[in-house]
């Protein structure tokens, strides 16, 4: 009997459409290359051990509730899954046609004031005819990864309502680029009046900006929904859930620099705010997604990239570090924080796919 490889698995995922509610599937779209392993059915078990007139040891156990847990990564992101993920969690896309294009669509990400999800479908193919499909998925919290001389990462963590049934669909990977640091700049700024990001790398959408890119050696943006998967089922919803609702969320952003000079220590000490972008645009013109949009010929006015501003970050701790024969540095923890105007992301990713979780 042959044994079944990894590399074979699939994962496919409604990402143009979502559910109409959170029971009934949506038709899969795009499969995504994943780094990460399988997802699983999770059943919640209790036995009768803490029943008396019974034996030394339990003699039965049942289903309480289950959920899906999928850990969805992929080691060099692609702006469709960036924007799928990103989109899933924070809660709000809203995809337009930039000026002067007639295939890219950008991709603002903005973060939704209700506590409900819009829910997605998700289909894996573990190995010839063994394929499942889970109903009722949602994308509770994500880690963006970017270090020098390294591709950006996405690692996100899905949970699924219970739902599965067999699955038969088999669609391709939309074709795009990974995204690399190479191609980054990060700034650091006075604050953010609302403004749409170019895809100038010369020029940043935040105030008061400088460009820090020579001296960042690693950036970690986390973004946590901490769903409480304990009050999603409830009354009359058999061993499935009945909601899908965030928690109250968090957010930090990590990074370690090339020490310059104490002005990272300072805004720790003085918790001064800053305003930080970052701007990675790939060297490749978009193509089109069909059927939406046409995939040739290649878009020239822009390429394959990505843009997130967080409008308020304080520091938490910045600090130095280099024993001999080190580089000294700065290692900040920061702590993302709501601005009061423009929430506390943004994000906005250019591609050629027509729209998200519509």
């Amino acid at each position: 009997m042959a044994t079944f490889l990894g590399r074979s698995r699939k994962v496919m995922l409604s990402m143009r459409t979502k559910q109409s509610n959170l029971a009934t599937a949506a038709t899969v779209d795009s499969l995504i290359r994943v780094s990460s392993e399988p997802g699983n059915i999770v059943p919640e078990v209790e036995d009768d051990s803490d029943l008396v007139g019974g034996t030394e040891e339990p003699t039965t156990q049942e289903v309480s509730v289950r959920n899906y847990n999928l850990p969805l990564d992929q080691s060099k992101v692609k702006p469709n899954t960036l924007a799928f993920v990103l989109g899933a969690a924070m809660g709000t896309v809203t995809s337009t046609t930039p000026a002067a294009s007639d295939v890219t669509r950008l991709h603002a990400i903005t973060q939704k004031a209700a506590t409900d999800f819009d829910t997605f479908t998700v289909e894996e193919l573990f190995a010839t005819s063994f394929q499942r499909k889970y109903i009722g998925c949602i994308v509770d919290s994500f880690t963006l990864d970017g270090e020098r001389r390294n591709f950006f990462s996405l690692s996100s963590q899905v949970y699924g309502s219970g739902k599965y049934a067999t699955g038969t669909a088999d669609v391709s990977e939309v074709s795009e680029v990974s995204i690399h640091t190479r191609n980054a700049v990060v700034f650091f700024g006075t604050g953010y009046a609302g403004g749409v990001p170019t895809q100038s790398k010369a020029s940043a959408t935040i105030a008061g900006s400088s460009d820090e890119s020579a001296n960042i050696e690693s950036l970690s943006w986390g973004y946590n929904n901490n769903v409480d998967l304990d009050f999603l089922p409830y009354f009359n919803t058999g061993v499935t859930w009945g909601r899908a609702e965030r928690g109250t969320r968090s957010q930090t952003l990590d990074m370690t620099m090339l020490f310059q000079n104490l002005d990272e220590a300072d805004n720790a000490l003085s918790q001064t705010a800053v305003a930080i972008e970052v701007k990675a645009i790939s060297e490749t013109a978009v193509a089109g997604v069909p059927p939406f949009n046409p995939a040739t010929p290649l878009d020239t006015e822009y390429n394959y990239g990505f843009t997130v501003i967080w409008p308020k970050v304080q520091y938490v701790t910045a600090n130095t570090a280099g024993a001999a024969g080190d580089r000294v540095t700065v290692s900040i923890v920061g702590k993302v924080l709501d601005d009061g105007t423009y929430d506390a992301a943004r994000a906005w990713v250019w591609n050629g796919v027509f729209d998200y979780l519509q």
